[in-house]
């Protein structure tokens, strides 16, 4: 399988010293790169925590030289689905026994995820005048090992294929200049409308959001939990 470096300790790029944030790039490679290297690979894909990917053109700049040097990558995303906020409801009901807002919240999150396949679609529609092949972010939790076999299946009745990252990337819509620069970590079709002039920040306040009752448990989560 491929594997690629997310950093060690989930750093913010921006809340520390680039050089700081560097050196848990390469602290973040120790165990991949030696496995790597036991089948002749070595690690590609480097994907930002949070995908922040710079506060300011330099200190963006500066670190991307600081990847190729070390011969990586930035691992972009298209697609996400705010896995994260569901997953913390789903465990949590499933560690009350509360099965039946388990599933609802399984529901919910793959309705979520085809309304953002959905949004992102038509905005690389508008942005390229066409589909391109798009990137998914998920995240290695338990709401997702449920989830994956009907996700798969929507996918499948949405026309898409699973492939390599490789053969991804290798959309000329890729190659398209990242343009923003900022604290968020914005979809990289938000980031190439930033790249042909357009505004990324409007596109991102138009993404939908996830139904207001997963919001407001979600933001209520600690209160839940005491």
């Amino acid at each position: 399988m491929e594997l690629g470096n997310h950093g060690y300790g989930h750093l913010r790029l921006g809340d520390v010293r680039l050089g700081e944030y560097e050196a848990a790039v390469l602290k973040g490679e120790v165990v991949t790169r030696w496995l790597l290297s036991q089948r002749g690979r070595a690690p590609r894909y480097y994907r930002h925590p949070y995908t922040q990917t710079g506060p300011s053109r330099d200190v963006k700049q500066a670190f991307e030289s600081f990847l190729a040097d070390h011969g990586y990558k930035v691992a972009p995303f298209t697609v996400e689905n705010s896995d994260y906020i569901f997953d913390w409801l789903y465990a949590a009901a499933r560690a009350r026994g509360d099965g039946e807002q388990a599933g609802r919240l399984l529901r919910a999150y793959l309705d979520y995820n085809d309304m953002m396949l959905a949004f992102f679609e038509a905005e690389a529609q508008d942005l390229f005048g066409r589909s391109i092949a798009q990137v998914l972010l998920l995240h290695a939790n338990a709401l997702n090992a449920d989830a994956l076999p009907e996700m798969l299946e929507r996918l499948a009745r949405r026309g898409y294929r699973v492939v390599p990252l490789d053969e991804a990337l290798a959309d000329p819509a890729y190659a398209t200049p990242d343009g923003y620069i900022g604290p968020a970590g914005p979809s990289w079709i938000h980031r190439w409308r930033a790249g042909k002039g357009g505004d990324a920040g409007q596109a991102l306040k138009r993404e939908p959001d996830p139904p207001v009752w997963v919001l407001e448990a979600f933001r209520n989560r600690d209160r839940a939990a005491d």
